[in-house]
């Protein structure tokens, strides 16, 4: 006891010190509050498909709030946070599920955004499609091919996007006689858009030039051929302003124009052009023309 009570004023007031300091350095650790942070959603299918299903259309990450200690959600990464999407009983086609999330120990859940998600179950579907080669040539007497390896392509992905394909073509570049290069492939819609979201194998292709030689190729000027008479042709502007056209010399040097006939409706418009070549001729381009046409009036 003497020991204990000796100086215990002393002993007391380094006591109070010192409860007082630790209180004054661990304020940052026990203070509370909140933070939000961009979490992935992660897809949970149980279903025993699940390898034949695919999940589309719905957000990427969700916002998640959570209260704790400052200096906790200060080091925490938002990889930490769990927001799962259980798919496992939902049947193919439109859905709407509820998110499910889990906050890390030491934390504590406050809200999160969307709560509720759409999205879309489709089948995954794997089709071939034959390589188209595209290029940056440009040739007026040289008639250009061209070959892959290999010439189809293997494209895995949800049905509604394999669907909406309708041609793989290789990447457009520049190719020199003789020349082998390895090209990307892209697959894309009606509209020209490349489709994403679906695996191609092989993702690229050699493609090789072969030329087939000099040949007596003439270009020239197209002229639009007017077979309605119901109709006015106010402008028509053609794509390419030029064609060229393949044949002997003695025919070529006959020939200084090729007419194009187009169908006739009134409005303005664009369509592909109709070429009008004799016998022996061959036209190595397609035309298209845009068109402002008005009807006749029928009065007499």
């Amino acid at each position: 006891m003497r020991i204990i009570t000796h100086k215990l004023p002393q002993k007391l007031i380094s006591l109070a010190l010192a409860l007082i300091i630790y209180f004054i350095a661990t304020a940052d650790q026990r203070a509370t509050s909140e933070r939000s942070y961009e979490v992935p959603v992660q897809v949970v299918d149980a279903s025993p498909n699940a390898s034949q299903r695919d999940v589309s259309d719905i957000p990427k990450t969700v916002r998640v709030t959570l209260s704790g200690p400052l200096n906790r959600l200060e080091t925490l990464e938002a990889d930490r946070i769990e927001v799962m999407l259980d798919v496992s009983n939902q049947p193919t086609g439109r859905f709407q599920s509820k998110l499910e999330v889990l906050e890390p120990s030491g934390t504590r859940l406050v809200g999160f955004t969307p709560q509720v998600v759409t999205g879309l179950i489709d089948q995954v579907v794997t089709v071939r499609f034959p390589v188209r080669v595209t290029h940056l040539n440009s040739s007026d007497d040289t008639l250009l091919r061209f070959t892959s390896n290999p010439n189809q392509v293997q494209i895995t992905g949800p049905q509604n996007r394999v669907e909406s394909i309708v041609n793989v073509i290789t990447q457009p570049v520049t190719y020199e006689e003789n020349n082998v290069r390895q090209v990307s492939l892209i697959p894309i819609d009606n509209q020209g858009h490349e489709v994403l979201d679906v695996r191609l194998m092989p993702r690229s292709v050699q493609v090789s030039r072969i030329d087939l030689g000099q040949l007596p190729v003439k270009t020239v000027p197209l002229k639009l051929a007017v077979s309605n008479d119901n109709f006015e042709v106010l402008s028509a502007t053609f794509n390419p302003r030029e064609v060229r056209v393949m044949g002997t010399p003695e025919n070529l040097s006959k020939i200084d124009s090729v007419e194009a006939t187009v169908p006739l409706k009134a409005g303005t418009y664009a369509t592909q052009a109709r070429l009008n070549l004799p016998e022996g001729y061959t036209a190595l381009d397609r035309v298209s023309v845009t068109l402002s046409v008005k009807a006749k009036s029928t009065q007499q």
